[in-house]
């Protein structure tokens, strides 16, 4: 039977090893490669939840998310919800979650999660690309996501943010949780992300730097942007 301190030394390891395969996974090389993406997350998913819930200012965000930006009765649809660890803490708040990732073995953590904590009847489990959402116009009010957009180039973030418009109502919300590009280069900073925004008709836009790196991305859809067959 292993000790406390060669379980602590292991432990340790795995998370550097975690960690960096994680920031492998960010950086402009890998972006938009799904097949790695996806064989990555073979490796991250029995292991993700030792991980990203110790992250103090990572739940804290979260948690920001959640008392701030949801709102009672949202319907919502988190965006690469991974083990759910947002997706759970927002149930209780909203009427539903459909919680959407690439990777099955990642949702199936959610759907664990989401039983163990009394709120499965509130959450959808759908597997599919963010970037050609199975979903009618109009279908949401408020559409999350964590990270999962730190995996796509440029093009392909315009391509998401014209999908989430689409299933938003009329002033319908997105909020994203990602990191803060001036204090990082891992990520793009908030020139970029205005450019992408206004080229998707997103308004109300606001950045909210917390912590170390973390932001939140708030963006509205126009409340009289409507499908064509409603104009």
């Amino acid at each position: 039977m292993l000790d406390r301190f060669t379980w602590g030394r292991k432990l340790t390891q795995a998370s550097r090893l975690f960690f960096f395969k994680h920031d492998m996974l960010r950086s402009a090389s890998f972006r938009g490669d799904t097949k790695t993406i996806m064989r990555l997350y073979d490796f991250f998913a029995p292991v993700y939840d030792l991980f990203f819930p110790r992250i103090q200012t990572y739940t804290a965000t979260v948690n920001h998310i959640v008392t701030s930006l949801v709102q009672p009765g949202d319907q919502v649809l988190d965006l690469g919800a991974g083990t759910g660890i947002l997706t759970v803490r927002m149930a209780p708040k909203a009427s539903s979650v459909v919680a959407m990732d690439l990777h099955e073995a990642m949702l199936q953590r959610a759907r664990k999660k989401a039983k163990r904590l009394g709120v499965e009847d509130k959450i959808t489990l759908a597997q599919g690309n963010a970037m050609h959402l199975p979903f009618r116009d109009g279908s949401f009010s408020l559409v999350t996501s964590g990270f999962m957009e730190v995996y796509l180039t440029i093009p392909e973030k315009v391509t998401l943010m014209n999908e989430i418009r689409r299933v938003l109502v009329p002033g319908g919300r997105a909020i994203f949780m990602t990191g803060n590009g001036e204090v990082s280069g891992r990520y793009i900073k908030g020139a970029q992300w205005m450019d992408i925004l206004n080229k998707t008709r997103f308004s109300d836009v606001k950045f909210t730097d917390l912590y170390d790196v973390f932001r939140i991305i708030f963006a509205r859809k126009a409340f009289g942007d409507r499908p064509r067959g409603e104009q």
